[in-house]
């Protein structure tokens, strides 16, 4: 699943920023459309936001996060059971029908498990990273990227060009070390057969199967472990395996999440920072205030920038 990032590059995750009022202990998606120039600089391209208003007013107590929502699955058994509200009630639609969630099995001492709640393996979430977390994630996709589905080892024997398919390096003729082939990987080159600007496309060569194709983050069934706190904090994948989705698993109706973490309403900006809302007449991308009380922080790995 892929979205469009500030850049206009197509990612394997969402980027959105997110508001803490230290104040009111509450946050909030920022509703301003924002986008980023060839010098990473991000900026915004529209809209207004109360939290950034806030901060450009000298605020100190309102902060501003860049967040990555990535798509996962939680790979532990569940009960699904109705939704309950704050105050202990029974969730259901307008339409009368349960509102169902799944909720975490507590093993030996489950009181659905008691109850002959029936068991459901795998859920559906979404994890909510910031920039140092999602380097973290990203140097372990890189790990994966030289490992083949079957469990061989990977490596480059060509690399082609992505218009035209024409070899830009014969890996056996160059005299690049391993660490330079990294870097020189990495990097953009002008085909010399079409002229165009191209990334560098490798052939890949497995040492124990012949149809090759690397793993990828999505592939694999991880344990996820946070070290250290605050802004130095970084996640560490101690265990991971290759795992072929169930067709149950298949069926889970992952959540888009440029749908889900769209920027919430004036209304409940104002609320989580304890103003008026200077735009009652106005609205922020279509945002509801229960909406926007969704947000699951049981799902969020934090780098500690925002105090939640």
């Amino acid at each position: 699943m892929g979205y469009k990032s500030f850049s206009g590059t197509v990612e394997p995750y969402f980027q959105y920023y997110l508001h803490f009022c230290a104040t009111k202990k509450q946050s909030f998606i920022c509703s301003k459309i924002w986008s980023m120039n060839e010098e990473g600089d991000i900026y915004s391209t529209g809209g207004k936001c109360l939290g950034c208003d806030s901060i450009e007013d000298g605020s100190k107590n309102v902060s501003k996060q860049l967040l990555h929502g990535i798509n996962g699955i939680h790979m532990v058994w569940f009960h699904e059971e109705q939704v309950r509200d704050k105050a202990g009630k029974l969730v259901s639609t307008k339409d009368g029908k349960p509102v169902m969630d799944r909720i975490p099995c507590k093993g030996r001492l489950c009181d659905s498990c008691k109850r002959g709640i029936p068991k459901v393996f795998g859920k559906a979430i979404y994890l909510a990273v910031g920039i140092g977390h999602l380097d973290n994630l990203l140097g372990f996709s890189s790990e994966l990227d030289r490992t083949c589905v079957c469990g061989g080892a990977l490596n480059p024997v060509t690399f082609g060009c992505e218009h035209c398919e024409a070899i830009l390096l014969d890996v056996a003729e160059c005299n690049l070390d391993a660490e330079e082939l990294g870097r020189w990987s990495k990097s953009t080159h002008k085909c010399p057969t079409c002229g165009q600007i191209t990334l560098a496309i490798p052939e890949l060569e497995c040492d124990s199967c012949s149809e090759p194709r690397p793993l990828e983050i999505f592939d694999v069934d991880m344990d996820m472990k946070k070290h250290g706190e605050g802004p130095k904090s970084v996640i560490q994948v101690p265990r991971w395996k290759y795992k072929e989705l169930s067709e149950e698993l298949e069926k889970l109706d992952m959540p888009r999440l440029d749908k889900v973490l769209v920027g919430a309403d004036f209304e409940w900006q104002a609320k989580c920072l304890g103003i008026d809302n200077p735009y009652r007449e106005e609205r922020a991308r279509e945002k509801s205030e229960d909406h926007s009380e969704s947000y699951d922080e049981e799902n969020t790995v934090n780098d500690g920038e925002v105090p939640f």
